[in-house]
């Protein structure tokens, strides 16, 4: 079988709508401009020089990069796109590390965690598309606590950038420590919202899991699914939730090389904001769908 060349024109075709959408939202800008974010909330700027020009504008490029690498697989896991559109994730992934890998642990840490996530996400999908058994082995815990491991790759610029301004380790890993919180209760929001068409497709998460621990068949009646899901489930990670963005929020707070004006605490406090509201939504969902 030959194998497929990518062209200028199919890449272009696929990444640049990806692009537009991931700098038309709030998220994706962030992590594509957290290096501006990071300069301008800089404790003592005149004890640091900015970032080059030219290093800015690489490292931009590399998250938008990284951006479009995990959208695309995003897309293809859950039937958004092609398995045709892999070789394109797999480039931009590679176009990302030529900038940013090899020059910082953390950084290295961070892609082959991403890279792992991918491939083992691929995997059980694949299994379980064979063998509708394999739910109940998954634990719904650890998907739990490893929700951070597909994005945490997005941010990775700060680590590099951390270190080239020989920033110690501790404060690397005070960074770190947050983003793992932060991202966690981001991909489980997600989940949270995305849980009948990940149960479609086969896309194990602790939402999903949690479902199928107890029905053992996703062709269950959809009403008793959703009950379960508004009942238990929800709330059960509506608390977690809460818990872990407050914890992110303090541990965000003790980063000693930002300001006051600390963007991390506002976009854990926005997420906070979110699912509070979220939850105000859900409860009247809860009193006027299920008739509780």
């Amino acid at each position: 079988m030959k194998t497929q060349k990518l062209s200028l024109f199919s890449i272009q075709k696929t990444v640049k709508p990806i692009y537009d959408k991931i700098l038309k939202s709030p998220e994706g800008l962030a992590s594509v401009e957290i290096i501006t974010s990071l300069e301008k909330s800089w404790r003592d700027k005149k004890a640091f020089s900015p970032l080059p020009k030219a290093d800015k504008k690489s490292w931009k490029q590399a998250n938008l990069k990284l951006w479009g690498s995990y959208t695309i697989y995003d897309h293809i896991m859950d039937g958004g796109a092609s398995l045709a559109e892999l070789p394109i994730a797999n480039l931009l992934l590679f176009e990302s590390a030529k900038v940013l890998g090899g020059k910082s642990k953390l950084v290295d840490k961070a892609f082959l965690i991403m890279e792992i996530a991918n491939q083992t996400e691929f995997s059980r999908v694949s299994e379980l598309k064979k063998n509708p058994n394999y739910w109940q082995t998954l634990d719904e815990d650890s998907l739990l606590k490893k929700g951070h491991q597909k994005s945490l790759g997005l941010y990775i610029s700060v680590f590099l950038f951390l270190e080239n301004r020989d920033i110690n380790s501790t404060e690397q890993k005070k960074f770190w420590d947050f983003l793992v919180l932060f991202l966690n209760c981001r991909q489980l929001a997600d989940d949270l919202y995305d849980w009948h068409d990940d149960l479609k497709n086969n896309i194990p998460t602790a939402v999903t899991v949690s479902l199928m621990k107890k029905f053992k068949n996703k062709k269950d009646n959809l009403s008793d699914l959703e009950i379960e899901i508004f009942q238990n489930i929800y709330p059960h990670f509506h608390n977690y939730l809460i818990e872990t963005l407050a914890l992110a929020i303090t541990k965000a707070k003790k980063i000693s090389v930002l300001e006051k004006n600390n963007f991390l605490v506002s976009w854990a406090k926005k997420s906070l904001q979110e699912e509070e509201k979220r939850w105000q939504d859900y409860q009247k969902l809860l009193v006027t769908t299920l008739k509780l």
